[in-house]
């Protein structure tokens, strides 16, 4: 497998294993970051349906990340034309948002 259809994809058929990657990379992190904190409670997979705002989220910065990566390619940027700045504000408000999100506990 490429690792440009990890980054970049150039298809319909790339996209899945864009969404896949990093969505799973994503609720990777958090998991793993829950395990390992001292400020959540001790990790059991009954407590797992709770994860749920956490896919949502994963899904949310993978679409964010898209918006962003598609405006690299130029076809796309003619396409976005005048909305290309609203669309720029959707997708880092986006990141912004996942990354915030994917800390298993609040401050």
């Amino acid at each position: 497998m490429a690792i440009s259809r990890l980054i970049a994809p150039a298809s319909a058929q790339d996209l899945p294993v864009f969404y896949l990657f990093w969505v799973l990379l994503y609720l990777a992190i958090n998991v793993i970051w829950d395990i390992r904190s001292s400020k959540t409670p001790e990790f059991h997979w009954a407590h797992f349906s709770g994860k749920s705002p956490v896919a949502y989220s994963a899904a949310s910065f993978a679409s964010s990340l898209l918006l962003l990566v598609g405006l690299a390619n130029p076809a796309t940027m003619k396409v976005a034309g005048d909305t290309m700045v609203p669309v720029m504000l959707a997708g880092f408000s986006g990141i912004f948002f996942g990354l915030s999100e994917m800390c298993p506990y609040k401050p």
